[in-house]
């Protein structure tokens, strides 16, 4: 591998994955709801699991922009494959961003990177449902070694992750909003299935319930409280980046619904300059998805890049990022569901070129992620604020 490879060669080789390795399979991944196994050992043997990470910690050192349209790209094949790089790409920024100051984790990050390891996020509870901002589950520690017991509602590709950032309390002690974020390896982990992943769509990303079981050096845990890296690094970073798996999943979208308007058009197919007319729509309005998501990350740039912000800045760019993620759901629902109209019956059928019902569904699972209510919600009391 050529280790000075620059950003469009990372793309090159992310199409040629693509090609060879996720759309081949996407189908398969999608009626069997099975993790992309083989998307993820080709992203592996060209180490692209760690293209976020700095140099010098042996990684590629991009942009938040570029591993942006690493997502993007990666959602023209799969949306499973795409979504899960995402989640990934999101805790590995949590590392990057608030683990320098204990060695411990720099050297989980170290070997992060040289064994192209998979990252997973255990922050929703049982008991809790989806507030990142409640544990009941607390660490215990016994020695130099923490321990930690949680029920967890959804670990996405938990199975198949080879470390897992875990938050929970500070100890039995603390209040609920008193976390901390924990990274355990997945070989000191137990996994007992708690439910089943048997969903409409985004199937490939195995987002089963399991009460897991954690234990590992107390150096693992993050030093600062996790509500920072909540607000500084996984909140935004998230939607960031699944925003960019919905624009990819659109883009790819808008390109077939354009190749049967340009046949229409050349056939002179009756009604074809009505569908040319509704395709522009169509494009305006994947033009306006991706504008939302640019000016989201070139904001959230300029906050990484100050010294300091203070807490209306941090509480205006909240409500933004929630909006991102909020507009780019809706936008991707939109698109998906005019595309179709705009194509016809054969977008509708599953074994059809224009077939758009994969898509559709895994669409749909865009607004519950992080339900939309629930971001409205925090944000109409920011708001308020």
């Amino acid at each position: 591998m050529n280790l000075e490879r620059n950003f469009n060669q990372i793309l090159s080789e992310i199409d040629e994955i693509g090609v060879n390795f996720v759309a081949p399979n996407a189908d398969d991944v999608d009626k069997q709801a099975r993790f992309p196994d083989e998307a993820f050992s080709a992203l592996k043997k060209s180490k692209l699991l760690s293209v976020y990470i700095p140099k010098e910690l042996g990684g590629e050192g991009l942009s938040v922009k570029q591993v942006s349209q690493i997502c993007e790209r990666l959602a023209h094949y799969c949306s499973s494959t795409a979504l899960i790089y995402a989640m990934h790409q999101s805790q590995v920024a949590c590392l990057i961003h608030h683990a320098f100051e204990s060695s411990t984790l720099i050297d989980a990050l170290c070997k992060i990177a040289n064994d192209q390891a998979l990252l997973a996020s255990s922050t929703t509870e049982t008991n809790t449902g989806g507030d990142l901002r409640s544990s009941s589950c607390a660490m215990s520690q016994k020695g130099d070694q923490f321990f930690i017991e949680k029920s967890a509602s959804v670990l996405s590709y938990g199975e198949k992750a080879d470390v897992i950032l875990i938050t929970c309390k500070k100890s039995d002690d603390s209040a609920e909003k008193d976390q901390v974020l924990v990274l355990a390896e997945r070989e000191n982990c137990n996994l007992a299935k708690l439910t089943e992943w048997d969903t409409l769509g985004l199937r490939g990303t195995c987002s089963s319930g399991f009460n897991l079981k954690a234990r590992g050096p107390v150096g693992n845990v993050f030093p600062p409280e996790f509500s920072k890296i909540l607000m500084d690094t996984m909140q935004p970073l998230s939607h960031i980046f699944w925003s960019s798996v919905w624009l990819g999943i659109a883009a790819s979208v808008v390109e077939i619904t354009r190749r049967n308007v340009v046949n229409a058009f050349n056939n002179q197919k009756k009604g074809a300059d009505f569908q040319t007319k509704r395709f522009a729509e169509l494009d305006a309005n994947l033009c306006s998805m991706r504008s939302n998501l640019t000016q989201v990350i070139l904001d959230y740039e300029l906050i990484r890049a100050k010294p300091s912000i203070t807490a209306d800045e941090q509480m205006s760019f909240s409500i933004t990022v929630n909006n991102l993620k909020i507009n780019s759901s809706r936008y991707l629902v939109k698109i998906v569901s005019d595309a179709m109209i705009n194509t016809g019956i054969s977008s509708y059928s599953v074994n059809s070129d224009n077939s758009l019902c994969r898509q559709l569904r895994d669409a749909y699972g865009a607004p519950l992620m992080v339900s939309n209510d629930r971001l409205l919600d925090n944000n109409s009391t920011l708001l308020l604020i």
